[in-house]
């Protein structure tokens, strides 16, 4: 696959720690995230990948993403929750940005799903700007029902675009501040 990366001047003053959002299009999405970094600010980057990934008997993706890119496993609702955002706070307080997918599922269209309410909480929280990165065309490699999900069955064009950080206010909602977000990852040009 070809990768351009619009605005990598954005990626190369990538304030840490941040949150980098994404849109979901696909397997190891936040790999190509990675690639667009230059390598001082990549070594500092790490993947709230979801706990799934690291149960079942598709376990050993958790192990290939936390080698390719520090990831840790992140819970997205349940009793667990609590811990995971303290080891992100971690992650934030040793001056790493982290990526995440607010969406918390791949669009199978391309098309912008609905952010998990947590996004607005991180942000505000979490005290840090939230930077993001637009994919497009990422999802057209993949089949709708692949007999093997986790590779592109074709070789294709994908944009990644680099947005300008984006910094939450104290007084604002969890709910503003998701939505904000979200506007900025629609936005993002």
């Amino acid at each position: 696959m070809r990768i351009e990366v619009v605005h990598p001047e954005r990626a190369a003053n990538l304030p840490l720690p941040s949150i980098l959002i994404f849109n979901y299009q696909g397997p190891y999405a936040p790999l190509l995230m990675l690639r667009a970094l230059p390598p001082r600010i990549r070594s500092r980057v790490a993947i709230a990948a979801d706990a799934r990934l690291w149960e079942g008997k598709d376990r050993w993706q958790g192990v290939l993403v936390a080698l390719a890119g520090q990831a840790f496993p992140f819970v997205k609702s349940g009793g667990a929750v609590r811990p995971t955002l303290e080891e992100l706070g971690r992650w934030l307080d040793d001056g790493y940005a982290v990526v995440m997918s607010p969406e918390g599922n791949p669009e199978r269209d391309g098309e912008l799903l609905p952010f998990l309410g947590g996004t607005g909480l991180m942000a505000v929280e979490m005290r840090v700007p939230v930077v993001p990165f637009r994919l497009e065309g990422y999802h057209r490699l993949f089949p709708p029902d692949p007999p093997f999900p986790y590779l592109p069955d074709k070789q294709g064009h994908v944009r990644l675009i680099v947005g300008e950080p984006v910094a939450f206010p104290a007084s604002i909602s969890y709910h503003q501040a998701t939505e904000r977000a979200r506007q900025a990852l629609i936005h993002t040009t």
